[in-house]
């Protein structure tokens, strides 16, 4: 594939449809990154060293278009976000980063890039089998701000074993970076934490090789488990959005970052389990304990009834299922999580799949209720130090684990969907830090 867009670029530059640009007016710091991506639209994100415009061009065409950038939620940040649009379904674009100053400047990389639409198939033909991976906590190591003794950042090998991987897209579970104490003190601090993280050598080769979507937890919302209360966290969420290309998350107030997105015949919905949430220690157990809250409670529920998809992915920062841990989890907010149960199998509402992080372990939960199934698939750590210790505790025997699948050690999550309509086998896989399986199971459409 790499062999025939460098052929296609060079018929490009010799047809004279992309010309080189002269002059060097800025530097690309990291990025760029493909985010949401659509029929028609398609977001990239990048950090450069001045303000860039971003011109684009298909084989269809041949006419060079500017991508719109977005209005950027933090000014001090380096970050840029950019929109294509009236894109053609199922075709290659190349695109050049050029000095927005209109003096013809170049990156350092000197770099023409690509991306594909995918292709229409509703009404047309089967829906497309395809794979994403998963995976979270990703401490990456800056020893003037770490904790002393031991580096808690472990390998970051995990990484560029991602990238390796065919898939059509990432999707990051929370604690994509760790905000250490002189960081979530100040704006200044936490845009450091960011730009420190979204810099290093691994995180990019990982970032560059796929698109990417993300959803947050604690640690890259603000101090260990954080909440509402967090004085900060419209600085989070104004960060959050400058270096994540998600879909649009704006809900009236443009308030939280949950938001949802379909790729062949699944549908994912990427929670907030920060922004809204009140404070694990807070006593009371009513209505007056949110963790989503009852607005993005209510979406989520009814997405979920007005869902055809094959099967429905919940994505998370804490485990939703699992009834043994403490506060960092959906079931230490009793009402909502009853709330959700209840009216997923009160409704009947099929295939529904968690995928979740946080715990520095992993494993698959399956909980059956009056009929009704779901499953919790656990994905942690990324590069961040794992809960070796998790097999002695209480959680050792979850009666809800499916056998065989703890671990507790870095690895990633890869899922894939296969096989005829009706008939879809939704595969999950927790890979180690070289590749290797370490379990699989396949989940039949009920």
């Amino acid at each position: 594939m790499k062999k025939f867009i460098g052929f296609y670029l060079f018929i490009l530059l010799s047809l004279g449809w992309i010309k080189p640009v002269a002059g060097q007016s800025f530097t690309i710091l990291s990025g760029p990154i493909q985010g949401y991506t659509t029929y028609r639209e398609v977001r990239i994100q990048l950090e450069a060293t001045a303000p860039v415009s971003i011109l684009f061009r298909d084989s269809i065409t041949q006419k060079e278009n500017p991508a719109r950038l977005l209005p950027s939620a933090f000014p001090s940040s380096p970050a840029q976000t950019f929109v294509f649009e009236n894109l053609t379904p199922g075709h290659t674009y190349f695109y050049r980063i050029i000095s927005s100053s209109g003096k013809g400047g170049k990156s350092t990389e000197n770099k023409f890039y690509s991306f594909k639409t995918p292709e229409i198939w509703e009404w047309r033909g089967p829906a497309p089998n395809f794979t994403f991976l998963m995976g979270s906590c990703v401490f990456i190591n800056e020893a003037a701000y770490d904790r002393p003794g031991e580096p808690y950042g472990k390998s970051t090998n995990i990484l560029y074993t991602m990238a390796k991987e065919k898939a059509e897209f990432m999707l990051w579970l929370g604690d994509n970076s760790y905000y250490r104490e002189a960081d979530f003190s100040s704006p200044s601090g936490m845009l450091a934490r960011f730009q420190h993280a979204r810099r290093d050598s691994a995180v990019q080769t990982l970032l560059k090789s796929h698109p990417n979507l993300a959803i947050w937890d604690d640690h890259d919302f603000g101090p260990n488990n954080s909440d509402r209360s967090f004085v900060l966290k419209e600085t989070a969420l104004d960060l959050f959005r400058d270096y994540w290309p998600n879909p649009d998350f704006t809900h009236g107030d443009r308030k939280g970052i949950y938001t949802s997105f379909s790729h062949s015949d699944l549908d994912f919905f990427l929670m907030d389990d920060r922004y809204f949430r009140a404070s694990n220690y807070l006593k009371d157990t009513s209505n007056n304990k949110p963790y989503w809250g009852n607005t993005q409670l209510e979406w989520l529920k009814e997405s979920l009834l007005n869902s055809k998809a094959a099967f429905k992915m919940i994505a998370n920062g804490n485990q939703i299922l699992n009834q043994l841990t403490d506060s960092e989890c959906l079931n230490a907010y009793p009402h909502e999580y009853q709330d959700l149960l209840n009216f997923i199998c009160e409704n009947k509402i099929k295939n529904v799949v968690f995928l979740t992080g946080d715990r520095h372990f992993t494993e698959l939960l399956k909980l059956e209720k009056g009929g009704c199934v779901m499953y919790d698939f656990t994905s942690s750590p990324l590069t961040s130090g794992p809960y070796a210790k998790v097999s002695t505790t209480k959680e050792g025997t979850n009666p809800l684990r499916v056998e065989g699948t703890l671990y507790a050690d870095q690895n990633y999550g890869r899922v894939s969907i296969t096989g005829e309509k009706g008939k879809r086998i939704l595969s999950l896989e927790t890979l180690s830090s070289t590749g290797e399986r370490i379990w699989r199971k396949d989940i039949p459409q009920q």
